[in-house]
């Protein structure tokens, strides 16, 4: 067997290429990322994902807002088909569980047990008439849960009232300091069928009909506990 025949036995012998490729000796191994790489990227996860998060939640605050003003003029629209024509003969429901049966509400906010209103914050609502046998008008209360952050509060006591101003141009008697109207309340108002007063709760029912929005809370530590729209009949 002559030389060329032995460097052909040797090629067949000698072991294929690796099934990694045609990968040299002394070529770069692939490495995995630093902790540096790892931090930069878990960073920009990080902040996608707060930005999404800041979104829906803002969303969900404005969805809540608007919410609210429909089921105002809901309730509103449900009261004067009801009452307007013959207050002074109708005895209206003064306690929610009577409310809720006479179907003043809308069925949104009746709570799971269907004894009790739920508003979009946790909190409830009331429809409030004045003890008076002439049906001159209602307030619609909406009250925030305890555990409702104060500058989240405040801010919905904006948005409202930037929405319902109230639409009185004159008003006398039937308003005292921290209490909801409770008697004839004589008033000039719009025809728009939107609340003629609009009030906030800070430690008592304040009238900021017409009032700017920016200036509802004079000081960094007032706190905005529920608020409230009246209509006129």
């Amino acid at each position: 067997m002559g030389p060329s025949h032995m460097k052909w036995i040797k090629r067949l012998r000698s072991p294929l290429p690796s099934s990694r490729g045609a990968q040299r000796r002394g070529d770069p191994v692939p490495k995995g990322m630093t902790l540096t790489e790892v931090a930069i990227v878990l960073g920009i996860v990080g902040l996608v994902a707060g930005a999404i998060w800041g979104t829906a939640t803002a969303v969900k605050k404005q969805q809540a807002i608007s919410d609210t003003a429909q089921t105002i003029l809901q309730i509103a629209s449900t009261i004067k088909a009801t009452y307007t024509g013959h207050a002074t003969t109708a005895t209206p429901p003064t306690t929610v569980a009577a409310q809720i049966a006479a179907g003043l509400y809308p069925p949104g906010i009746i709570n799971a047990a269907g004894n009790d209103t739920l508003n979009a914050w946790g909190g409830t609502v009331f429809i409030q008439f004045p003890p008076a046998l002439a049906v001159s008008g209602f307030s619609l209360i909406f009250t925030f849960p305890a555990n409702m952050d104060r500058i989240d509060r405040r801010a919905v006591c904006a948005a409202i009232v930037s929405r319902y101003p109230g639409s009185a141009t004159s008003y006398a008697g039937g308003f005292v300091a921290g209490v909801l109207p409770a008697a004839t309340i004589p008033l000039i108002m719009s025809e728009d069928g939107m609340p003629t007063l609009t009030l906030i709760d800070r430690g008592g029912w304040t009238n900021v009909t017409g009032v700017n929005p920016t200036q509802l809370f004079p000081a960094a530590a007032d706190n905005c506990t529920g608020f409230a729209v009246y209509f006129k009949l």
